[in-house]
């Protein structure tokens, strides 16, 4: 009953539910008779993507849930690092 590790216990369920694969989630399905819609979930403070600079566009789009971001670029390939 230790508050100080709440959120070790916290990232320990989000690591076991990021982790459920699809065989998995049939099991508890059967288990709980139901259906279960699971969502990943990034819960990570900084996220880094290395992308060459012709599908820059497509890496950006994809990232959410980052607030503010930074971005070098060399001759070939675009940097980017976010976090919350």
């Amino acid at each position: 009953m230790t508050s100080a590790l709440r959120p070790l216990g916290k990232r320990a369920v989000l690591d076991f539910l990021n982790a459920l694969t699809s065989d998995d989630i049939k099991i508890l399905e059967t288990h709980f008779k139901g259906e279960i819609t699971l969502t990943k979930v990034n819960y990570s403070l900084v996220s880094n993507h290395i992308c060459l600079l012709d599908d820059a566009e497509g890496v950006l789009s994809e990232v959410e849930g980052f607030v503010d971001f930074a971005v070098y670029r060399d001759r070939d390939h675009l940097y980017i690092s976010h976090w919350r």
